[in-house]
C-alpha cells in the first residue's frame, strides 16, 4: 500500500511537473512576436468598429453601418477560426507532431489563412468604410502592413508550438482562446 501511494505520489508531481511545462511554453508562445501582432491586428479593428458605432447618424446612414457591421462580423468569424484552427493542431497529437517535423508546411497553412483574413478585411470591412463619408477622414488602412508582418513571424511562432509536445483543451482555451479572441460587434 505504501509502495501504491508513492507510486501516486510521483506520477501526481510528474503530471503537474509536465503541467506546468506546458502552460509555460503555451504562455512563451503567447508572448511571440507572431502573437502580438495578431493582438495588434485585433485591436486594431476592434477599434476601429468601435468608431463606427459610435459615428453618429450624420456620418454615416443606418445602411452603411449595417454593411460595415456585416464586413466586420467577416473579419470576426474568420479570425477567431484562424485561432480555433490553431487549437485543434495543438490538442491533436497527429498535427502537433506534424508542426514539429514539418514547420514550413505548417507554417504555409498559417499563411493561407492568415491572406484569407487581410482580404476579408480588406474588402469587406475597412473597404466597406472607405466607401462612406467616413472613409475621407477614416484614412489609409495599415491591415496588408500588419498582416505582412505577422507572416514574417510565423516561424518564430512554430518554433514555440515546438515546444507544446501536448496540452490540454482547458489551457488552450485559457491562453489562445479567451487571450487572443476577437471581440463580435455586440461585445465592443
Amino acid at each position: 500500500m505504501k509502495n501504491l501511494l508513492l507510486v501516486i505520489g510521483m506520477l501526481s508531481i510528474t503530471n503537474l511537473s509536465f503541467a506546468q511545462k506546458i502552460d509555460k511554453a503555451l504562455e512563451q508562445f503567447m508572448e511571440t512576436a507572431f502573437m502580438k501582432e495578431m493582438q495588434k491586428f485585433r485591436d486594431g479593428l476592434e477599434t476601429t468598429a468601435k468608431k463606427v458605432k459610435e459615428a453618429s447618424e450624420e456620418e454615416l446612414s443606418k445602411a452603411e453601418v449595417a454593411e460595415i457591421k456585416k464586413g466586420y462580423d467577416k473579419c470576426v468569424e474568420k479570425y477567431n477560426g484562424i485561432l480555433l484552427e490553431i487549437k485543434s493542431d495543438l490538442l491533436n497529437g497527429k498535427m502537433l507532431k506534424f508542426i514539429v517535423q514539418s514547420p514550413e508546411k505548417y507554417g504555409k497553412i498559417i499563411k493561407s489563412d492568415l491572406h484569407d483574413l487581410q482580404k476579408v478585411a480588406n474588402y469587406e470591412f475597412h473597404g466597406k468604410i472607405m466607401e462612406t463619408s467616413m472613409g475621407a477622414t477614416y484614412g489609409s488602412v495599415t491591415v496588408v502592413a500588419i498582416i505582412i508582418e505577422i507572416i514574417g513571424l510565423i516561424r518564430e511562432a512554430i518554433v514555440w508550438l515546438k515546444n507544446l509536445k501536448k496540452t490540454t483543451e482547458a489551457v488552450v482555451d485559457k491562453v489562445l482562446i479567451k487571450g487572443f479572441q476577437l471581440k463580435t460587434w455586440d461585445q465592443l
